[in-house]
């Protein structure tokens, strides 16, 4: 795994564990909800400081067809 892949998967760890931790006490109104959010986006911005750029957007697209395109051929051939 090149250390592209290791820093991605490190970045998606900590999100995870931080995204669990807060979903503990999910917000019970949009107020709460809307600040769990705005949160979600500080912590994905210092992880990655390019995480909200067009070209990091344009990657993750990619890559979700790569994967839609690897599960569909996945169905057929199972």
């Amino acid at each position: 795994m090149d250390s592209g892949w290791k820093a991605r998967l490190a970045m998606w760890r900590a999100y995870n564990q931080w995204e669990d931790e807060h979903l503990r006490s999910r917000p019970v109104d949009f107020e709460e909800a809307l600040a769990w959010m705005w949160d979600a986006h500080q912590l994905a911005a210092r992880l990655s400081p390019r995480w909200d750029s067009r070209e990091t957007a344009e990657e993750h697209w990619q890559h979700l067809a790569d994967v839609r395109s690897a599960l569909a051929r996945a169905r057929l051939s199972g």
